[in-house]
């Protein structure tokens, strides 16, 4: 169903939002927000929009790549390597989806693909590989400070169309769903080994406990590991002297026995803490 249909059955209504929104059914259809009053439908209107309001997909015409990654159709085509870049953007209105959509994908070159995967995911098939994590984010907070929006990107690995891609797709979106709250633009490298360690060690009793034991040097693991063990530079991001960094070094390993000074223990302890 696209808006002119739409409109034919139902033509009072609109996508602009009403005074009395909550007598009103919403539905999602070509990245807008349409608008039907209640009253002015019957009861059996009412029952069956009722059961679809809300439900993005069963109103949206899919693109070649949504069919292939969801509905198992053929694959578009690709000719050399590509990644998913996935977008999570906050206070969109609807009136300016498309500006927005149209903007965003000027940075690309004119093969690019894309598709909204729900109200506020829009998801882009990069078969550049160009951009930077950098060049990623210049271009969403120069968008972000244009449209009043919040958006967090994550950059998926580059693939070839030999992979299996549907199934990468799922588990790339899934590492995401988990780190939702990170920095502006993430990459999956940066993530993936706390995705996969807490996935693997939920019902591992040694790591739970561990975790605990770890608790109370959370800033000291951490500061340790993102400078590759590196004590004085440590030492100098947590504003405290070499001397005292060493000495809670010391103590942790007294209490565990592991120690930080050795890349093992230091990588085995942050993944437990993350």
């Amino acid at each position: 169903m696209d808006s002119h249909e739409l409109k034919k059955l139902f033509p009072e209504a609109t996508n602009i939002i009403p005074k009395d929104k909550d007598q009103n059914l919403a539905l999602s259809l070509e990245g807008k927000t349409w608008f039907i009053a209640k009253k002015d439908l019957s009861e059996r209107e009412f029952f069956l929009l009722k059961n679809l309001e809300g439900k993005y997909d069963l109103f949206k015409t899919y693109t070649p790549w949504q069919n292939y990654l969801f509905n198992g159709q053929k694959q578009p085509l690709i000719n050399g390597k590509l990644r998913f870049l996935y977008l999570h953007i906050e206070n969109l209105i609807s009136e300016r989806k498309t500006e927005w959509q149209d903007l965003i994908l000027s940075f690309f070159n004119s093969e690019v693909s894309s598709f909204w995967l729900d109200q506020t995911v829009f998801v882009i098939i990069d078969k550049e590989c160009t951009l930077t994590q950098s060049d990623i984010m210049g271009i969403i907070t120069a968008i972000d400070g244009d449209f009043e929006t919040m958006t967090r990107v994550l950059i998926g690995l580059v693939w070839c169309k030999e992979d299996n891609l549907p199934q990468i797709f799922k588990e790339e979106k899934l590492i995401g769903n988990d780190f939702q709250e990170l920095k502006k633009v993430v990459a999956i490298p940066e993530i993936a080994l706390q995705f996969y360690f807490a996935h693997s060690t939920k019902n591992s009793i040694i790591l739970q406990t561990y975790k605990k034991k770890l608790s109370t040097s959370s800033e000291l693991i951490t500061s340790l590991y993102k400078v590759g063990g590196n004590v004085t530079q440590a030492s100098k991001d947590m504003y405290i002297h070499r001397n005292t960094l060493e000495y809670r070094i010391d103590k942790l390993q007294s209490a565990t026995n592991l120690n930080l000074r050795k890349m093992d223990d230091l990588v085995f302890s942050y993944l437990i803490i993350s």
